[in-house]
């Protein structure tokens, strides 16, 4: 069929965007089987005292739907604003990482509570983690795909790499201290 949006692609980029897609799919799939299996837990969660970490738990987990949500919708539907998507996208992961770095954080708070240095050490890492997080709406830009309606990445600046090492360095420290 001539007028699929894929023909507008080269070969190996289709191929790619069509496995990014199914796998956000299939993410998407996940992600609601394990928030409808943990309701009842959640309930319990909510009808407790909001802490800030029981903020942070419930703001990574739906702005994780959120992002895969947003994400299924920019890989398999035309959109009229993709720039508004991919921002959308872009904030929506970065606050996810953000609030799950900080249930980290908290974690190793708690099990080094008697030793300040640590502490300092892992609270000055999550902000820097935070910090290089920011860059990813900034470095990541995309566009439409001819006139099919559908968008795709345009280009994401080389210092894009940093916001997905920090999160990555930040969690096997967490892993590797506790």
């Amino acid at each position: 069929n001539p007028n699929v949006y894929l023909n507008f692609l080269p070969h190996e980029t289709a191929i790619q965007f069509e496995v990014a897609r199914n796998i956000y799919l299939a993410t998407l799939g996940a992600l609601i089987w394990d928030m409808l299996v943990s309701l009842p837990e959640d309930f319990i969660l909510i009808r407790g005292n909001f802490r800030p970490i029981i903020i942070a738990y419930f703001l990574a987990r739906t702005s994780a739907l959120g992002f895969v949500l947003l994400s299924v919708m920019f890989k398999t539907h035309p959109l009229a604003h993709c720039n508004a998507i991919k921002l959308g996208i872009n904030c929506c992961c970065v606050i996810s990482t953000s609030a799950s770095s900080f249930l980290f954080l908290r974690r190793v708070q708690a099990v080094y509570q008697n030793n300040k240095l640590v502490c300092h050490t892992f609270s000055v890492l999550y902000l820097a983690t935070v910090g290089m997080l920011i860059v990813i709406p900034i470095g990541a830009h995309v566009g439409p795909l001819a006139n099919t309606g559908y968008c795709v990445n345009t280009g994401i600046k080389h210092y894009v790499a940093a916001g997905t090492f920090m999160p990555l360095a930040f969690d096997s420290l967490v892993f590797l201290a506790i």
